[in-house]
């Protein structure tokens, strides 16, 4: 039914991807185009979700293209015209890459996140996914203290999940040494969201940072039963360390070692200071 295939900018896009799998490339990017400016043309921010799902189709044909390429083709379609989702499609693309492995397309998601955001400005919904996001980035590039400095701004903004103010406190925490401070962010996400396990993590983490052993040892074995991971188990064998428990946290590096042979360099680290500790 030609009138379906036509009614939205999702369906003219997969249309355009079966022509161009079918090798028809000049209808292919003819069909894009059209479904990108149906998309671009929505009055709502709400509606302009639409180019997002476009621009997936749109990247999903060319598999083999760098992010240079891709980067060429969508202003070639864009007649020029780059805006929010334009750069935070290109930062999904860079960073899908940079997850498998590629690293200097971590700078690159950077980039585009810092562009998609100065383009935000009347979106704030979609504002908010990239901030979060280009936090992410920089904390995984080494810039701690940006993307510190960017959960700040999406707080500031209002109306911030309880995942954001985890992510805020245990940057401060880990970064910074702050855990005062990290305290109060890492408080509001577990009144938020209080059966979240990696919130209790990082919540039992912060006060086992402060001295609070007892506090920190009830919110990481909560954490640990609602859904154990390598962090939680190596938190709660340090705080059970420090308050003399030698017994119950051997067996807890006992579990870490039969469930998590293979852990990442400063887990593996920890780990080995707290089998030296309890002997």
């Amino acid at each position: 039914n030609p009138g379906v295939t036509q009614s939205s900018p999702e369906m003219r896009s997969a249309m355009a991807a079966v022509l161009a799998l079918s090798g028809d490339t000049r209808k292919a990017d003819r069909a894009f185009k059209d479904a990108y400016l149906l998309a671009k043309g929505t009055d709502s921010a709400e509606d302009r979700i639409a180019i997002d799902r476009v621009l997936v189709y749109f990247f999903k044909m060319q598999p083999e293209a760098s992010l240079e390429q891709m980067e060429a083709s969508l202003r070639l379609m864009s007649d020029g015209e780059m805006g929010a989702h334009e750069y935070g499609a290109l930062a999904s693309q860079a960073l899908a890459r940079s997850q498998e492995g590629e690293s200097p397309n971590l700078a690159q998601a950077i980039s585009y996140l810092k562009q998609a955001v100065s383009f935000s400005n009347s979106e704030i919904p979609y504002q908010k996914s990239l901030l979060q996001n280009l936090s992410t980035a920089l904390f995984l590039e080494g810039n701690c203290d940006e993307a510190i400095r960017v959960l700040e701004d999406l707080v500031a903004l209002g109306d911030a999940p309880a995942s954001t103010y985890n992510n805020l406190a245990y940057m401060l925490v880990d970064c910074q040494g702050e855990a005062e401070k990290a305290l109060e962010y890492s408080s509001i996400a577990v009144e938020a969201a209080s059966n979240d396990a990696s919130l209790l993590d990082t919540h039992g983490f912060i006060l086992f940072q402060l001295g609070r052993l007892e506090d920190a040892r009830m919110y990481l074995s909560r954490s640990v039963v609602l859904r154990e991971s390598p962090a939680n188990l190596l938190h709660l064998a340090q705080v059970l360390d420090a308050l003399g428990d030698k017994e119950r946290a051997a067996l807890v590096v006992e579990k870490i070692g039969n469930n998590y042979p293979q852990l990442p360099p400063k887990q593996q680290k920890t780990l080995e200071e707290i089998i030296n500790n309890i002997g």
